[in-house]
């Protein structure tokens, strides 16, 4: 029996009840949320069981805090016009759950009776806030399969328009009002939170993004803005409808953009979005410029140790290259390095990638010209450059978003493929993949 439960008797309005400290952040994530979709209620129960409660345990469960005043059950009453609407009910604070919370201290006793009268007017959640309530569930699970929590993270989250920054700039009309769907918010950085369906126009966007370029200067700590694009887990046609959405919005930024210090962008698909935040979430710092190159040079000593004896990984010493492909400004490669074997050889040009940054993909972008235009069309000799693209696993490199045109031979890989060993056939063990469209990629040799 727990002995860390909130006891309320019956008072003869309700039923009597025992609250779980997690059923008490619930509240909480429901005063947040305003309502929760009934799936995203029973996820909340199974993250928290760690599977234990699932199904008619947890629809049993809901139904004492309804009876005990502590939830209210929302019924759409509405025909279903959506597709893909998964469930016609939703949650939100019930009376008893009201002043739960202001005895909690969430809230002050005086805003008791507004707040009850203000859940009346609460809705089910659409398609986009259920979406971001899904997208803040994903999150919730990764940490708690990992026995973190936002407590112990130092994390606060909430709605965009309730955070001090934005309701300061609003107030102030200082700039034109930019309000997150949802903000994360760390000890180092602002996480705010774009969920994307596809029906804004990309010229929306840009202005969208002017605007956090511009919040960002008047913030105290740096700003990384996230666009998580599609609202549902759909086919492989809806994937691949994203990720040219990903694209478009990783395009409408130039590599010409003057961005304010601190300020980063992420962009992917939504079924990659709980990962990649939660990894900002918890990090709490970005890869610094040291640090990437720092991992180039991992994978070049990785590939090295573990190719073949005709293989070989060697930082570059070619003063013509390099006087071609060395710049110093915020793109700049993170090393060159030549590839031998039996008399072939490659020069590569590299640039460690974190999936989803705007800024990796931006030295992509700008690496690709400037291998086209300084080397292979500009250099006298049959030299000719490849840009490798290199991830930290695996599962990064193969699901990040990079739709540049290969004009000139694009090689994606990472740190985890070259730390494997050569095969027992003598094939190296990373068959890389090759860009082969902008959307499409094959598998290759790195020679």
């Amino acid at each position: 029996m727990r002995t860390d439960v909130l006891k309320l008797k019956e008072d003869g309005r309700f039923n009597g009840v025992h609250l779980t400290p997690e059923e008490l952040e619930l509240l909480q994530h429901l005063h947040e949320f305003k309502s929760i979709h009934a799936r995203n209620v029973h996820k909340y129960y199974e993250i928290t069981s760690n599977g234990k409660r699932k199904g008619n345990k947890v629809t049993n469960r809901l139904g004492k805090l309804v009876a005990s005043g502590i939830l209210f059950q929302m019924n759409d009453k509405e025909p279903k016009r959506e597709i893909f609407r998964p469930v016609n009910y939703a949650y939100r604070l019930g009376v008893r759950g009201i002043e739960v919370l202001a005895n909690q201290g969430v809230f002050s006793q005086e805003d008791i009776e507004s707040k009850k009268k203000y859940s009346y007017l609460v809705n089910i959640p659409t398609l986009h806030n259920m979406a971001i309530n899904s997208l803040f569930m994903e999150v919730y699970r990764l940490m708690w399969e990992r026995g973190e929590s936002f407590d112990s993270l130092n994390v606060r989250s909430n709605r965009g328009e309730n955070h001090a920054l934005i309701d300061a700039v609003s107030k102030g009309r200082e700039l034109q009002p930019i309000i997150p769907d949802w903000i994360y918010e760390t000890d180092q950085r602002i996480i705010c939170i774009e969920v994307d369906s596809g029906s804004q126009t990309l010229g929306t966007i840009e202005n969208k993004i002017a605007r956090y370029n511009l919040l960002a200067n008047k913030s105290q700590k740096p700003i990384t803005v996230f666009f998580s694009v599609g609202l549902t887990n759909g086919s492989d046609g809806e994937s691949r409808s994203r990720d040219r959405r990903v694209a478009s919005i990783k395009e409408t930024m130039k590599e010409s953009s003057e961005w304010a210090e601190g300020l980063e962008i992420f962009a992917t698909p939504s079924n990659r979005t709980p990962k990649i935040l939660y990894k900002l979430i918890s990090r709490q710092s970005t890869v610094g410029r040291l640090q990437m190159k720092n991992k180039a040079n991992q994978w070049i000593m990785h590939a090295n140790k573990n190719s073949p004896a005709e293989f070989t990984f060697l930082i570059s010493q070619n003063e013509l290259v390099s006087q071609k492909l060395i710049v110093d400004d915020q793109y700049e490669l993170d090393l060159l390095a030549e590839i031998r074997a039996l008399g072939n050889m490659k020069m590569g040009v590299l640039l460690f990638m974190e999936e989803g940054s705007v800024l990796s993909y931006q030295r992509a972008r700008a690496n690709v010209k400037r291998i086209v235009t300084r080397v292979n069309e500009s250099t006298t000799t049959s030299m000719k450059a490849s840009l490798f693209l290199i991830y930290e696993n695996t599962e990064a490199a193969a699901n990040d978003v990079v739709a540049l045109s290969p004009k000139c031979e694009i090689i994606i890989s990472s740190i985890d493929e070259v730390k494997a060993p050569t095969r027992d056939d003598g094939v190296y063990r990373p068959l890389v993949t090759k860009v082969a469209t902008p959307f499409t990629r094959s598998e290759g040799n790195i020679l």
